[in-house]
């Protein structure tokens, strides 16, 4: 693949950026490609000074592990609106701190309720243009958190 790659990538004008693992580790997607590729994307956008659109890349990633937490577990269900939707991220935030089967530490609740504010100020303030401050005041605490979820939906053992 790589062959290829540094063959025909300039052809598909793809082009491949070096990204540090500024925020999370690229060994956490445990082979899942959608997982790789959004942990990229967030240290990418961290890495290049894309601060909203790392915000709201690490909300995403965030609301996208608290479903896998309930799909591993067979109860996607709990987690599901009448019209079978998957419900938003604040009733997911809730759902997965108020359940004791979790086992998530005790600053789970207030670190997921700061990155849905940071995310969703990057995704709807119409003037406000998050920071490197706003992403480095939760990064410590937010890796925490991705990790535990990665943990507790079975993707890293």
């Amino acid at each position: 693949m790589s062959e290829l790659d540094a063959t025909y990538n300039e052809l598909l004008d793809v082009i491949e950026v070096k990204v540090d693992e500024s925020l999370l580790s690229s060994n956490w997607s445990s082979g899942r490609r959608y997982l790789e590729r959004i942990i990229n994307q967030i240290n990418g956008t961290y890495q290049f000074g894309y601060y909203d659109a790392c915000a709201v890349l690490c909300r995403r990633a965030m609301e996208s592990l608290i479903v896998e937490v309930y799909i591993s577990k067979g109860r996607e269900i709990e987690i599901k609106n009448p019209d079978n939707k998957f419900k938003g991220l604040e009733n997911l935030i809730t759902k997965v701190t108020s359940d004791f089967g979790n086992n998530l530490g005790r600053n789970s609740l207030s670190i997921m309720n700061k990155i849905k504010e940071v995310g969703d100020t990057a995704a709807h303030d119409r003037v406000y243009m998050t920071t490197e401050t706003d992403i480095d005041d939760i990064k410590i605490k937010y890796r925490k958190l991705i990790y535990e979820l990665l943990t507790l939906s079975g993707i890293l053992k």
